[in-house]
């Protein structure tokens, strides 16, 4: 590794430090629907703290998706119809929407194009997932719902340096292989270093 690339990583690195960190009440509510011996009425309270969380359970437990009739009104209800994998799915979506909904400077993506394409992939895996029978396919969801998460960190050095990287990238390497070459590290990595400090 060069001193520049180095030095550029060392800059990436910063910048994983200063990203923003998910919010108080969706890491919490996470470390409980993790727990298995959670309390239902702790989880409650969690969401509740959250409005743009609560809006989220009773838009999803009212939705088309479960198909039941009667109107959900409270978030208690709203969890026990949506079960405790699609609510760690959803406390992470809510999460993330925000920071993921801008434009992605360096990769040429539109506002909403990393977050539609994080959704979409998402939903593809799961159900890859669910078709191919492995045991916890909402896991799936989640890691697919994050792997370009590293773009947000990356894409004002790939914006910096996009002629290096594309020259790397006409020698017949892959974009994250020429990330790596130029910058000393690419997208996935970042994303990683983003995940731990979550």
């Amino acid at each position: 590794m060069t001193s520049d690339t180095e030095y550029t990583r060392s800059l990436i690195v910063n910048g994983v430090s200063a990203f923003p960190a998910i919010s108080q009440t969706a890491t919490e509510a996470l470390r409980l629907l993790s727990d298995p011996n959670s309390d239902f009425a702790v989880v409650e309270r969690v969401v509740k703290l959250d409005p743009g969380l609560t809006a989220n359970v009773l838009k999803l437990a009212n939705s088309a998706y479960f198909n039941v009739s009667g109107e959900i009104s409270s978030v208690r209800q709203g969890i026990a119809r949506i079960g405790w994998n699609r609510m760690r799915q959803l406390v992470v979506t809510a999460a993330v929407n925000g920071i993921m909904e801008g434009p992605v400077a360096g990769y040429g993506l539109p506002p909403g194009a990393l977050w539609k394409h994080a959704v979409g992939v998402s939903i593809a895996a799961e159900a890859l997932a669910r078709e191919h029978g492995l045991r916890t396919p909402e896991d799936v969801f989640t890691a697919a719902l994050l792997h370009d998460v590293g773009k947000l960190v990356m894409g004002r050095y790939t914006e910096s340096y996009f002629d290096l990287i594309e020259m790397a990238v006409s020698r017949g390497l892959s974009f994250d292989k020429a990330e790596r070459e130029v910058l000393g590290t690419d997208h996935a990595e970042v994303g990683a270093w983003i995940l731990e400090r979550w």
